[in-house]
């Protein structure tokens, strides 16, 4: 009998010490500075003496594993996103957590493939260079195939 693998519906897959404590840093007293959607990789930025958060900005760079989580407490869903200065929920992850991300069209992911940023808060191949430069710091851990549409997919924080 085989098995179907369903949507998480959840960004935090998991990753944290065993019975969940520890493993992720939340935070949610810094507000969006543009729209964000549960899933990107986002980034700390100031705008004139203030701190916002916006979808991560750089594929070339080295990205800090933090990720933007669902609106769990008013019962939004992962496509329900972040709206300009509205609060986000967010998670400072750490090598070995797992969470649900988001490739752009155009993409082909395998299974253990090394990820890097897309530069707009998304995922992508990361090539040899960026590898080798240590800026790929995530692996797929599922066949997603060619993306012809913004997708979902479980990603290992290495």
């Amino acid at each position: 009998m085989a098995m179907t693998k369903h949507p998480p519906n959840t960004i935090l897959l998991g990753g944290g010490l065993p019975g969940g404590e520890g493993g992720h840093t939340i935070v949610n007293e810094y507000v969006a500075g543009v729209q964000i959607t549960p899933g990107m990789l986002i980034e700390f930025y100031t705008t004139g003496s203030t701190t916002k958060l916006r979808p991560h900005a750089s594929a070339s760079e080295t990205v800090t594993p933090m990720v933007a989580l669902e609106k769990l407490i008013h019962n939004k869903t992962v496509d329900d996103p972040y709206h300009v200065n509205e609060l986000v929920l967010a998670a400072h992850l750490r090598p070995g957590s797992t969470f649900w991300g988001l490739l752009p069209s155009g993409q082909d992911i395998s299974a253990g493939e090394f990820m890097q940023s897309n530069g707009n808060g998304m995922l992508k191949s990361a090539s040899a260079t960026t590898a080798a430069a240590n800026v790929a710091r995530f692996q797929a851990l599922e066949s997603v195939g060619a993306v012809t549409v913004t997708t979902r997919v479980r990603v290992l924080v290495i």
